[in-house]
Order: structure tokens, then C-alpha cells, then sequence
């Protein structure tokens, strides 16, 4: 948080050798979050982000699900409207907008992979497709 802004940003973190299911796992997440954030722009919906994600994490063949959740960012971690489903909050599926701050968050939805892997990268959406506002370099990192 700075300045009462919230930021929202993830890494898989690899203490010592991980093991191959887990890294596997990470690569999922990594290959689903790449198809979204390559493809980011104006026009599409929070729906179009999951459908684009889940549909290359299954054309790489990745045995595994990953749960791809668009989110605003801003004055709280998710800003945006949303729905009151009987008594529970449940988000729109709103469309993206030129200068919106957006997040995906994409974690790997299955246990017994002998770890977990998440990815989130703040992205700023342009007239054109959408830049990261940090740095993306290293989306899985082994210590």
C-alpha cells in the first residue's frame, strides 16, 4: 500500500529444488497469465480474461486448473462494483477501459502438486493492449 493505494503483484517462490509437478504447475500458470496479458486491451470483458486464460493453459496441454480472477486495483485491492448475490459479493463482469488498473489474479487451483504457484502483475490498460506499471521479468523464482 502507498499513499492509500493498493497494489496487487504474486510470484511463485521456490525454496531449494521444487518438485517437477510443482514447477509444472507454475509453468501452467505462467502460460495462461502470458495468453491474457499479451491480449489485454480495451473492450473485453473479465469473462473474455478467463475464457483466453483457461483456453491456453488446455492447449499446452496442462493438467492443471488455474483460476484466473480480474480484478481492479486502486484506493482498495478490488475496487470495482459489484453484485449483491444474496448477501454474498460477487463481481461483475465488467468491461475493460483505456487508464483502468487491472490485476488477474492466477493461482493454480489444485492441491497435491507438492506446493502452490500463483502469478499477478499490475497492468495498465491503453488505447492499444495494456503495459505492466513493475517490473515482469521473473515470474517464477527458485532461491
Amino acid at each position: 500500500q502507498y499513499r492509500h493505494y493498493h497494489g496487487d503483484y504474486a510470484r511463485t517462490v521456490f525454496v531449494g529444488e521444487a518438485p517437477a509437478s510443482a514447477r509444472r504447475a507454475a509453468t501452467a500458470a505462467v502460460t495462461g497469465w502470458f495468453a491474457v496479458r499479451d491480449r489485454l486491451k480495451p473492450g473485453l470483458r473479465y469473462s473474455d480474461l478467463v475464457r483466453i486464460g483457461t483456453e491456453a493453459v488446455a492447449a499446452a496441454g496442462h493438467p492443471f486448473r488455474v483460476g484466473f480472477g480480474p480484478h481492479s486495483v486502486g484506493l482498495m485491492h478490488t475496487d470495482e462494483p459489484g453484485i449483491d448475490a444474496q448477501g454474498f459479493y460477487r463481481k461483475a463482469d465488467l468491461i475493460l477501459e483505456q487508464d483502468m488498473i487491472l490485476s488477474v489474479d492466477c493461482p493454480i487451483m489444485d492441491t497435491g502438486v507438492g506446493g502452490s504457484a500463483h502469478l499477478e502483475d499490475l497492468m495498465l490498460v491503453t488505447a492499444n493492449g495494456a503495459v505492466p506499471i513493475h517490473d515482469v521479468e521473473q515470474p517464477v523464482i527458485q532461491l
